[in-house]
């Protein structure tokens, strides 16, 4: 048991060098569940600096079901379902890294005392935490890369999609819900 987990480690740290794909993970639904759960806590975290919890949630859950159809739907397009759970799986671990990288600096940003309004305050954070959001889109297209066998370009269009629907359209619906 502890031996797969450091196996699992191992393997996603390559994940996240960009060295390894997908089809390096387990094909595990259990372990697809408690990323997706947990990818979801971690967008929710993430969401509450912006919006109410409810917002929040709602905006981690659309996030979660998003990028479950981004992998799904080209995989069983292209025949290769097989595919689907080690893709999701290596999806939602990514973004969780990327998610608990962004809480640190948010944390660490929203604590400085800085001499700026709070409209400022968060542009600067948005500014400083870009680097971030891009790291998500760099990873998240290469995992699709790998899982789809597409070009760089076809996959960035797709990843760049998730992030702009979850970003525009799950923003309005979250602002909406907070009132």
């Amino acid at each position: 048991m502890f031996s797969n987990v450091i196996n699992f480690t191992k393997t996603l740290y390559a994940i996240f060098q960009l060295e390894a794909g997908p089809q390096k993970l387990p094909s595990s639904l259990p372990l697809l569940v408690g990323s997706l759960i947990f990818y979801v806590l971690c967008r929710l975290w993430v969401a509450t600096f912006d919006y109410s919890v409810v917002a929040a949630g709602f905006l981690g859950v659309f996030d979660a079901v998003l990028l479950v159809l981004m992998a799904s739907v080209p995989l069983l397009l292209l025949k290769r379902g097989d595919r689907i759970l080690r893709t999701v799986t290596a999806l939602a671990c990514a973004g969780i890294a990327v998610s608990l990288v962004d809480l640190f600096l948010l944390f660490l940003l929203s604590d400085l005392p800085l001499p700026v309004s709070e409209e400022r305050m968060d542009g600067l954070l948005s500014f400083l935490t870009f680097p971030v959001l891009l790291w998500r889109l760099l990873m998240n297209t290469t995992l699709l890369r790998y899982a789809l066998s597409w070009g760089f370009m076809s996959a960035f269009a797709l990843a760049a999609g998730h992030l702009a629907v979850v970003g525009f359209l799950g923003g309005k619906l979250a602002s909406s819900l907070a009132g």
